[in-house]
């Protein structure tokens, strides 16, 4: 038991997926050894946890479960449940999740085990917050937080759930110590299913504050942590944070990779130049004669001329298309059925600006 437990935060804290299988084999080999079903059941279930986690196989876990139901074993069976749900929420499957969750719920609320069940009901508010339903996090999460052992590890999702519920209702003060006693519980766990939610609260936090110094750490330790397990989804939210603080490494290419730009961002750049109204796009842009008088009208600056028959929005460099004039241009082009044009219609705008920028 010993063995799959050091094997589970091998796995699951340091990220060393070989030696943390080593390991579990390890246990396995003694659990057999020792002929006790309990024991043979709690060492699988640690390493269904693993495995559903890290290799998205939840069918040793699912095992485990039937045989902790079957032989009443309601501990493991709530530690199976939250392995389960825990696994379905890294891979940002809400229905598996949900599905886990309720069932879960349902299982231990009646037999009145409470470390699994506070743990579920904090998964189900911070998937309540994600569908939306902001009043029902709450009330998940303060049931959570109102028992005497749930702000500890088993409320850590009710603290993620009342710190958003704070920072996307603009209570940013009380959000702080919510936000203190979440990073607190989450790194002394040291799990990435803990620390990845908590320093993505903190990078939201900071996103709204502009303080970004104090999140920078948490988000680079999470995100290696992510990395070498190979959670894709967890590791693209932690590096979205990051790209937010100015902080993400550019990656670094392999081996014989050609650094030279390719034809495509060659081309992307190209187009950025042209949209920011800068470089050699836009250069261009300004030199091209104008086709006809009524182009040249519509992308000229504003009119002095008391003849002018409507004010143009647009100015040298500004980068806004001249969208009244465009419009008519956009009624007189190849091919255009005739007929009126819906203010909001998305065309009008691309071809304003295409339009604007031949000017």
């Amino acid at each position: 038991m010993a063995y799959s437990d050091l094997a589970l935060r091998i796995g699951l804290y340091g990220g060393r997926r070989e030696e943390a299988g080593r390991t579990a084999d390890r246990a396995v080999a003694l659990a057999r050894d020792c002929a006790d079903p309990a024991a043979l059941g709690h060492v699988q279930g640690r390493i269904g946890l693993l495995n559903a986690m890290l290799d998205a196989d939840d069918a040793l876990l699912r095992d485990c479960l039937g045989r902790a139901r079957t032989a009443g074993l309601r501990l493991d069976a709530g530690m199976a449940y939250q392995g389960l749900a825990t696994g379905a929420a890294l891979r940002r499957d809400r229905a598996t999740t949900r599905r886990w969750v309720d069932e879960g719920i349902d299982y231990l609320q009646v037999r009145d085990i409470l470390g699994p069940l506070q743990y579920l009901r904090g998964l189900q508010a911070a998937q309540e917050l994600a569908e939306g339903n902001w009043l029902g996090a709450e009330r998940t999460a303060g049931w959570v937080l109102a028992q005497p052992e749930g702000r500890g590890i088993t409320g850590v999702h009710a603290l993620e759930t009342e710190a958003l519920l704070h920072l996307r209702r603009g209570r940013l003060p009380q959000a702080v110590p919510v936000l203190g006693e979440l990073w607190s519980v989450a790194e002394t766990c040291g799990m990435v299913q803990h620390v990845a939610p908590a320093a993505c609260a903190l990078a939201e936090h900071a996103e709204l504050t502009g303080e970004w110094a104090a999140v920078v750490t948490p988000l680079r330790d999470a995100l290696a942590l992510a990395q070498r397990l190979g959670l894709a989804q967890v590791a693209s939210e932690l590096g979205f944070w990051l790209r937010r603080a100015g902080a993400l490494d550019p990656p670094r290419p392999a081996p014989g990779t050609p650094t030279t730009p390719t034809p495509w961002q060659r081309r992307a750049d190209g187009g950025q130049r042209r949209r920011c109204g800068t470089g050699r796009g836009a250069r261009s842009n300004a030199r091209a004669p104008s086709p006809t008088p009524t182009t040249s009208r519509r992308c000229s600056p504003r009119s002095t001329s008391p003849s002018a028959s409507a004010p143009t929005h647009w100015r040298p460099g500004s980068g806004r298309p001249c969208v009244p004039a465009a419009r008519s241009a956009y009624r007189a082009a190849p091919g255009r059925t005739p007929g009126p044009i819906p203010p909001a219609s998305p065309l009008v705008s691309s071809r304003s600006w295409r339009y604007c920028a031949r000017g």
